[in-house]
């Protein structure tokens, strides 16, 4: 099973954003499953790193987002990759 995750669970994981970070924690550890795929959006780690460089310093940042891609996956979605389908490109 594949499960797609928003990009605010990911920011309520990382920036620990109550009251929500329970059920992101959960959510995320479904990722940990055998046979569950954890899956983001390409953009939704471009604006966690955007949103968390103001709170977090670069070297913990990279860090914090390494952690995130042993569970979960980057799926490309800009329009390239989404055209391709459509035999566009």
């Amino acid at each position: 099973m594949k499960v797609f995750f928003d990009t605010n669970v990911l920011l309520d994981l990382v920036a620990e954003r109550r009251p929500f970070l329970d059920d992101s924690r959960e959510a995320i550890s479904l990722g940990l499953t055998d046979g569950v795929e954890g899956m983001a959006a390409d953009l939704t780690f471009c604006t966690v790193a955007y949103v968390m460089r103001s709170l977090l310093q670069e070297d913990r940042l990279r860090i914090v987002l390494r952690t995130l891609l042993k569970y979960v996956s980057v799926v490309p979605v800009g329009a390239p990759s989404g055209r391709q389908g459509q035999g566009t490109v």
